[in-house]
């Protein structure tokens, strides 16, 4: 616990020293008032009352220069605990004190305010507004004596031990004057960005750079490889208070202070260490700067000169540290405009920083000028916008789900993502009833999922905070739940997020809206025979103002089946005005058994080979094409026309879809698989432009059966029996009749190559189940997903575009004639 006597003439002397100077500065005060915080239990003591009492006891000139007001300020209740330690926030701090002081305090100038220690800064928030709303209008100082942080964070702020001043870079430091000739000229390798100092997106104070995205697109014209941190403070449970960053990256690769998670459990598992309060930002700041050293390398030879922009004194002297006995030069530059104009003179004497710049403006105009530029963009011809970066932020954010999650996005404007896998129909075996129980549980319908419930409820959380692995990028991130059918009930999602410690949510940026999403009138469950309709869903439900406030909306539900659900919820959204980012998550997707056993067996690398003998090389023999973005261009589907698929199609064909020509005339055979209903894969098929470009021909009325297909086409297989369903892919079964088809002869078909083209994951595993090549058709995958697809979905051959596959495969045969069109180096 240490001597109390050495520590409370520590704090004394600082108190004393703080009174004195408050005094000296404002000898025009009439009076002077001196507050303490009290303790946040209602009616106890904090032990700074003593100290301050016996300090103007002991002294009569501060005695004369200050009122003890601390009787005015009283805690009317106790500040709810609940294990936070430190978590009260400005609003429930400030509603349990009242200040009586006559005429609102007005009849003091000045009002210092004490606290025992300084940690968030809420305590003091919540006092000067208690004054302000009192009336007081004069001046207030606050003061603390001493501020909690980590073991980590002192040592950084140790220079006695640690260093000296004249070890460092750049000291002291100058206003930028632009008209000044003698300024030195040093390119920049590297820029790291503290953006806590620049407004969030759509908050302009003054010039067209003081918001943060143009800001971004200013550094990203420059050219030169940046990271740029967004700070979001959090304060809660000492063994979660941290601070958590957006990091974005321009010519450098995306990363995260997973560092600082570490030292900081080291910290709070040091049982003689003191209260584990991390104070994190200084050291994401070195990591980030040793991350861009890595990436940046060493250009010309030399230690790379890395420029860091931050506006605190704790940032600043991390920098430092950080530029001092490693392979980089670091340079401070401070962001005057993001901190109080008082202090500006001060920081660039004190803080070691070779440049501060009044302005963004200047910032951007100093970088073009140690690198040479001229005033127009060094990427010439190329103008970004605010509205194409932060489409880039959607789409990095889109990437950084699919890299954790299995997603589907056919037919839909926003994808959905997924965990696993509910594997309700078809015969299971054993491993699959684990997954079945995980989703039955979410459910909590019978005793039977109660059961489950009680087995996987800490893995329901644990999965809950997975999503944030993703370190979406957002300022603000809205979690609303899809509510259940009965609008009486909460459901196990709701109650997960609800109950879900505020703090815990704030360190990752997120805030409950589980009240903002609610189901007003009952509807019936789709799976016991309500409608899947869209309109009909997003008609039940009632969405809240408060959820278009964020910059992304989280949209969770426990399984996704058909997606309508998710589409009602976003129509809502869109359709209240709701022009952020929506991520949609399921814990499962409905499969069959069957299905299920494809994903694991090609996850395991264990799917069977069933033509073991075919060939992989040479001559095509035959091939497979998927229907809905492979050949037809149909990324959202239409509504009506999927309720009605007799009427004009709004759909297009891909514009090179006449080259399934070639594949004609070369005599290479291919059939159409799809997972479409068989009413909607007749009328689309004999549509005469569909017609025409597949068959070469067009069907005349009543030439193929009302109940019936075109020859050549097929559509997922049925399993009959209690519950029937279909069998769509990855289940091979649909491709193996489109394989029966295409090579009659059984022995002939054990050794023919055959290629299957799809645009999804579960083409790419029923081709392979089906022991034919995988070809992946990348115009039919959303960009942000294509080098992800192209990575690891385990395609044989990837296309940018039809043509291009139609010419790889009538160049695979060598017998065959060099078409002139074909080969550019021809001589005709």
């Amino acid at each position: 616990m240490g001597d109390y006597s050495v520590t409370s003439q520590i704090v004394r002397e600082g108190l004393k020293k703080l009174l004195e100077d408050v005094a000296d500065e404002t000898t025009a005060a009439r009076r002077r008032g001196v507050v303490v915080i009290p303790s946040a239990i209602g009616g106890g003591t904090n032990c700074l009352v003593k100290e301050l009492q016996e300090l103007l006891e002991e002294h009569s000139g501060l005695r004369a220069a200050f009122d003890d007001l601390t009787g005015c300020l009283v805690r009317t209740e106790t500040l709810q605990n609940d294990d936070r330690c430190y978590a009260y926030s400005v609003e429930e701090n400030a509603n349990t004190l009242v200040f009586t002081a006559p005429n609102g305090g007005n009849a003091y100038d000045v009002i210092v305010v004490v606290g025992a220690y300084l940690l968030s800064g809420n305590s003091f928030e919540a006092v000067d507004k208690v004054l302000r709303v009192s009336g007081y209008a004069g001046r207030i100082y606050n003061y603390a004596p001493r501020r909690v942080m980590s073991p980590a964070m002192a040592w950084w702020l140790d220079w006695d031990e640690h260093g000296s001043e004249d070890e460092f870079y750049g000291y002291p430091g100058v206003r930028y004057d632009h008209s000044d000739p003698d300024l030195p000229i040093k390119p920049i390798d590297a820029l790291v960005l503290d953006l806590s100092s620049m407004p969030a997106s759509g908050v302009v104070l003054a010039g067209d750079l003081y918001d943060r995205y143009s800001f971004i697109e200013a550094i990203r014209d420059l050219g030169i490889p940046f990271a740029a941190l967004t700070r979001k403070r959090t304060h809660g449970d000492s063994r979660s208070i941290t601070e958590e960053y957006d990091i974005v990256s321009e010519g450098l690769p995306y990363f995260a202070p997973d560092a600082t998670e570490e030292r900081w459990r080291e910290d709070y598992e040091d049982p003689d260490g003191p209260d584990p309060i991390f104070d994190s930002f200084p050291e994401p700041l070195g990591f980030v700067i040793d991350k861009v050293y890595c990436r940046v390398g060493r250009p010309r030879g030399e230690r790379p000169h890395i420029v860091a922009l931050c506006n605190t004194e704790d940032a600043a002297h991390c920098v430092t540290r950080y530029g001092t006995g490693f392979p980089w030069e670091t340079e401070i530059a401070l962001a005057l405009w993001g901190m109080p104009s008082g202090l500006r003179t001060q920081a660039l004497k004190d803080w070691y920083a070779s440049y501060g710049f009044e302005t963004p403006e200047e910032f951007i105009a100093w970088c073009r000028r140690q690198n040479g530029m001229e005033k127009k963009q060094r990427n010439e011809g190329r103008v970004s916008t605010k509205t194409e970066l932060k489409k880039e932020f959607q789409e990095s954010n889109l990437k950084s789900m699919a890299d954790l999650y299995n997603v589907m996005f056919e037919g839909r404007e926003e994808p959905i993502f997924y965990g696993g896998f509910y594997p309700v129909h078809g015969q299971k075996d054993e491993a699959q009833w684990d997954p079945f129980r995980y989703v039955r549980g979410l459910k909590r319908e019978t005793e039977y999922d109660e059961e489950c419930y009680e087995e996987y409820k800490e893995q329901y959380e644990k999965d809950f905070f997975q999503l944030f692995e993703a370190r979406l990028m957002a300022d603000a991130i809205g979690i609303v739940v899809i509510p259940s059918s009965d609008k009486d009930k909460k459901n196990v999602l709701t109650e997960i997020v609800s109950s879900t410690d505020e703090v815990d949510l704030l360190v990752v940026g997120a805030y409950d809206l589980t009240e903002s999403l609610k189901r007003v009138e009952t509807k019936e469950k789709a799976h016991h025979g309500g409608s899947r309709s869209v309109e009909d869903n997003a008609s039940t439900l009632s969405l809240a103002p408060d959820a278009l406030c964020y910059d992304l909306i989280l949209v969770l539900d426990d399984v996704v089946t058909s997606g309508k659900s998710f589409q009602a919820v976003d129509k809502l959204l869109r359709g209240a005005g709701f022009d952020g980012q929506i991520i949609n998550f399921a814990f499962a997707r409905t499969v069959s058994a069957e299905a299920e056993l494809r994903f694991a067996q090609d996850r395991a690398g264990q799917l069977p080979d069933p033509r073991p003998n075919a060939r992989n090389d040479g001559r095509i023999d035959a091939a497979v094409l998927d229907l809905d973005q492979t050949l037809l261009d149909d990324p959202v589907l239409d509504v009506a026309y999927e309720a009605d698929p007799y009427r004009k199609m709004p759909y297009e064909l891909y514009h090179d879809c006449c080259k399934l020509a070639d594949l004609r005339c070369s005599g290479i055979p291919y059939a159409i698989v799809s997972n479409g209903g068989r009413k909607r894969l007749r009328a689309v098929m004999t549509t005469w432009k569909v017609s025409e470009a597949v068959f070469g021909r067009r069907f005349e009325r009543g030439e193929v059966g009302w109940q019936e297909l075109p020859e050549g086409v097929f559509d997922a297989p049925r399993v009959e029996g209690q519950h029937p369903y279909l069998l769509s892919k990855p289940c091979p079964d649909g491709v193996e009749q489109a394989v029966r088809h295409l090579v009659p002869d059984a022995e002939q078909a054990s050794t023919a190559r055959i290629i299957g083209l799809g645009n999804t994951i579960e083409d790419m595993i029923a081709y392979r189940a089906a022991g034919i090549e995988p070809a992946l058709a990348l115009w039919g995958v959303p960009t942000w997903l294509r080098s992800h697809a192209r990575e690891r979905w385990g395609a044989a051959h990837v296309f940018e575009s039809l043509g291009d596959f139609t010419d790889w495969c009538k160049k695979q045969d060598p017998s065959r004639p060099v078409d002139p069109l074909d080969d550019p180096d021809a001589l005709f």
